[in-house]
């Protein structure tokens, strides 16, 4: 599942995304942010999302969300 919110922390506007699975290929998480940023500039539609994502091919989204801001918060077993 994915979570965003819209933060002002001091530091100007920032994008909190929040994102839960039960496991996570190699950078996934930056990828999928990366597209989620490029739908939000407009650069893809929303249904352009749901066809990388059903698709299952890495080709299909090319970019990657640099790594800085990114934590790990939590790990459950």
């Amino acid at each position: 599942s994915i979570d965003l919110r819209d933060f002002d922390g001091g530091y100007g506007q920032e994008l909190i995304f929040k994102i839960t699975g039960n496991s996570f290929l190699y950078n996934m998480v930056r990828v999928i942010v990366a597209q989620l940023i490029k739908a939000g500039k407009k650069k893809l539609k929303p249904d352009d999302i749901k066809k990388i994502l059903e698709s299952k091919q890495r080709k299909n989204a090319r970019e990657t969300a640099p790594a800085h801001g990114l934590y790990l918060l939590d790990i459950e077993y």
